[in-house]
């Protein structure tokens, strides 16, 4: 070779190196990155949707159970609680600013207040579902009392079989309930 040719190869050869060396980082730190999208990233958004999903689904149980209370409701509901606290803990071991852990104590302080919330309307519902069942009893006692024993009292008591004891005797007897 000659002398004039040896220089160009040289500088070839360092830029085929550097080149290689480049791309080796490059694609060492693209692979860094991917690593941390797929250990940190990626479970950190799915565990606040799962957070998000079981908050949505406590407050749907929470709504049903004010409508109907049930034991299947009130389950859904304890079961979501536990949810919440399950992702809200998994993505918290995910978490490292100062920011994300503010916003996380914001939300569990705002979650712990709304599930205090839910709690007393469990129990106030509960309350009113006895109490209407107490008035529906003393409602039906009352009617009963009227229908079996006023009524009847009436009617062939105090009448004597007047027109009035008659005509309320057909009215009673005649209207179908």
């Amino acid at each position: 070779m000659t002398d004039k040719k040896m220089p160009i190869l040289i500088s070839l050869l360092i830029v085929i190196i550097a080149g290689g060396v480049i791309g080796y980082l490059g694609i060492r730190k693209g692979r860094a990155e991917l690593m941390a999208i797929l250990n940190i990233e990626m479970p950190m958004e799915r565990a606040i949707r799962e957070v998000e999903v079981s908050i949505w689904e406590t407050s749907n149980a929470i709504f049903y159970y004010m409508l109907e209370p049930s034991a299947i409701s009130l389950h859904e509901y304890k079961k979501q609680l536990k949810d919440v606290k399950r992702f809200m803990a998994e993505y918290k071991t995910l978490i490292d600013t100062e920011e994300e852990k503010k916003m996380v104590e914001k939300v569990e302080r705002i979650w712990t207040d709304s599930v205090s919330k839910a709690e007393e309307l469990i129990k106030l519902r509960g309350k009113m579902k006895a109490l209407l069942e107490k008035t529906w009893d003393t409602v039906s006692e009352v009617d009963d009392i009227i229908n079996y024993k006023i009524h009847p009292a009436f009617m062939e008591g105090r009448s004597n079989g007047s027109i009035t004891g008659l005509l309320i005797k057909k009215v009673s007897h005649g209207v179908d309930w």
